[in-house]
């Protein structure tokens, strides 16, 4: 299943696309065109390419995942509402993990399914949800702008996963997560 968004102007953009230039406004840079690469394409480098690191695990997202999925092959984005099937599909904290209990990081009530547009967007307070449970855009990027038009596009919607109970949850995400570009 393919995400495309229509611009209203003849063109669309798929979610990868809307990403790639996400990044290139924060820094990141695309492959050169064809024809105008360095005259070596291999980069220097000495270090290990593969160095083996302890790495930190959420060891609990499997299971809230699978609780949420409760057996769906395909559910809706908790933002967008987008149907997407179970593997485009990432766990999202409404209040940020890094400031979470242990309790909190288990509570179904403090997670959402979220296509990874919405839920980086989500996580850089760009998109957020305000406590009636409206999706909100805050972007900062201009009129036409890729990213102006799907954070449009989500913006009024009622998040899925809203729920008094979970208001709480809310309120501590606007208290950590907004930005501005």
């Amino acid at each position: 299943m393919k995400v495309v968004m229509s611009t209203g102007m003849g063109k669309t953009h798929t979610g990868l696309m809307v990403l790639a230039e996400f990044l290139a406004l924060r820094g990141w840079r695309t492959p050169p065109e064809p024809g105008t690469e360095p005259s070596s394409r291999y980069v220097e480098f000495t270090g290990e390419l593969s160095p083996t690191t302890p790495a930190a695990r959420r060891g609990e997202q499997g299971v809230v995942r699978a609780r949420k999925l409760a057996g769906r092959a395909a559910a809706p984005c908790a933002l967008c509402r987008a149907e997407y099937p179970q593997d485009l599909l990432e766990l999202a904290h409404i209040k940020p993990r890094t400031v979470c209990t242990d309790q909190e990081k288990l509570d179904l009530w403090n997670t959402m399914l979220a296509c990874s547009q919405c839920h980086s967007l989500f996580d850089k307070g760009l998109l957020w949800v305000d406590l009636a449970g409206v999706v909100r855009w805050e972007g900062g990027f201009p009129p036409g702008h890729p990213l102006t038009m799907w954070g449009e596009r989500v913006a009024g919607g009622r998040c899925l996963e809203f729920r008094d109970a979970a208001r709480g949850f809310f309120r501590a995400r606007l208290s950590y997560s907004r930005v501005t570009c």
